[in-house]
């Protein structure tokens, strides 16, 4: 799988994370999304990006804010990774 970059991946783990706090699983939130589970375990993955709609509706599923998630990602990136991101 090619990595995109760490902001990518880290933002997958905190998405992954957080569903796993909130018991949903991959299926039930590329069902509710609407889009295929394989397109999803790609983006938490870090394989292909999210997209704005994609990580609008992922936040109203989990009942969070877009930037609680992206601030998440932020402090899971290792600072080593961060510079070279």
């Amino acid at each position: 799988m090619k990595r995109i970059d760490a902001y990518s991946e880290a933002l997958g783990r905190s998405i992954r994370g957080a569903m796993a706090a909130t018991g949903v699983t991959q299926a039930i939130m590329a069902d509710r999304i609407g889009i295929s589970l394989v397109s999803l375990s790609r983006r938490i993955n870090g394989a292909i990006p999210f997209t704005w709609p994609e990580l609008v509706r992922i936040a109203g599923v989990l009942s969070v804010s877009v930037a609680s998630l992206v601030e998440d990602a932020i402090n899971r990136i290792p600072p080593d990774e961060a510079v070279a991101a």
